[in-house]
């Protein structure tokens, strides 16, 4: 059996090197509960925050102080991502993220019947501006919206919060898995996650000082495929047509519900029982949380104390 070469040895040692160094510093940065969830936990400071407002959820201004935001990202672009926002500011301290994500079928559908006059969506990367291509908005066919060939609504949650380029436009078959797997790892170390279905107990997860003054009453969610259908007014077949082409969309959806039951059980907010009973879909391809938190589970990484 041939050896392998000094110099492909090196190459070896060099690239593990680079793919190794910055998970460990991304661990050692970072705050897990316990192993048994391996999701991380809300960090310790609630500033500085960079925004990133997915069309068709929340926008988190609605609920966070602008006190808490970073004032210096709105030449981003209005369509700017996790990417992107990184590319742009080219800030040298931390930045802290913070989204709100919603269901993917009903937030495809509220973006598809939005009004026009949207083509001046753009973000910023590399000193470049970026327009969003509105040619799929022409139809007033939620079937053709659907079927558009390049249409930037498809998987626009998972596009926005990966390390994905800050100027894709379109997720392929190929890099589903690798972006999903970068974004769920981004959102388990975000300052911030929300989800809109949920909004009483993700308001309860912004500490005192950063939350604005709403009252939102609770009530129960949903989440069954008839409910949403119904919700939207769509078929049952147009669900399950949109939630397929939106798989990644799906399959992070659940993973930001289950970082956020995590979040919610560990600080006990009012509600987060809730989140507890949420039934996670079966026929989904790929698993729901991320590489780290996979390795956090089955005790390859050490538990460390919150920073709460």
């Amino acid at each position: 059996m041939a050896t392998p070469s000094k110099r492909s040895m090196l190459i070896m040692l060099l690239t593990g090197v680079i793919v190794i160094f910055p998970i460990i510093s991304w661990i050692h940065n970072s705050s897990f509960d316990n192993p048994s969830t391996g999701i991380i936990l809300h960090p310790q400071r609630f500033d500085r925050l960079v925004l990133i407002s997915i069309p068709g959820c929340t926008d988190p201004r609605v609920w966070i102080r602008e006190e808490a935001v970073l004032h210096d990202t709105k030449s981003c672009g209005p369509l700017a991502t996790h990417s992107s926002y990184k590319q742009c500011l080219m800030s040298s301290k931390q930045l802290n993220y913070a989204t709100v994500v919603c269901h993917p079928v009903a937030r495809f559908v509220r973006e598809f019947q939005e009004p026009g006059g949207l083509a001046s969506r753009w973000r910023k990367c590399f000193g470049q501006s970026y327009t969003e291509d509105r040619t799929c908005w022409k139809s007033d066919d939620l079937g053709e919206f659907l079927r558009c060939r390049g249409n930037p609504a498809v998987n626009r949650q998972t596009l926005m919060l990966s390390l994905s380029s800050c100027s894709q436009a379109t997720l392929y078959p190929e890099q589903s898995d690798v972006l999903v797997q970068s974004a769920m790892l981004n959102l388990e170390n975000y300052t911030f996650i929300g989800v809109q279905e949920f909004s009483n107990i993700s308001l309860s997860l912004i500490p005192e000082q950063g939350r604005k003054d709403l009252t939102i009453p609770f009530n129960h969610i949903d989440f069954s495929r008839d409910s949403i259908a119904k919700e939207n007014r769509i078929s049952l077949s147009m669900y399950d047509d949109i939630a397929r082409v939106n798989s990644a969309d799906m399959r992070l959806y659940y993973a930001a519900l289950r970082a956020m039951a995590a979040r919610a059980g560990w600080s006990g907010v009012e509600g987060g029982e809730e989140l507890g009973r949420v039934e996670y879909p079966t026929d989904l391809p790929g698993v729901y949380d991320s590489m780290i938190a996979r390795l956090v589970k089955m005790g390859y990484l050490l538990d460390k104390p919150a920073r709460v």
